[in-house]
């Protein structure tokens, strides 16, 4: 079951959407399970935070990174 997500921006390799950098991991590790029961953060895919300071203001964000196999399966479902 895919999770709908409000996406701000669409990009080739990346997506912009709302949320908590410091929770989303957790959230991609329950749809990852779902996809793969076997799938392991770390070993099949893992999540790298970014800061970033714009001017007077820091934006925060993740990167998700995903093994094709997995990125596979999850655009199958």
């Amino acid at each position: 079951m895919r999770k709908v997500i409000e996406v701000i921006y669409s990009g080739e390799n990346y997506c912009i959407f709302p949320g908590n950098p410091y929770t989303i991991a957790n959230k991609f590790e329950k749809i990852f399970k779902e996809i793969a029961y076997t799938s392991e953060r770390e070993i099949d895919w893992h999540v790298e935070q970014i800061a970033e300071r714009v001017g007077s203001f820091i934006i925060r964000g993740v990167k998700i990174h995903v093994d094709p196999w997995l990125y596979e399966k999850y655009n199958n479902i």
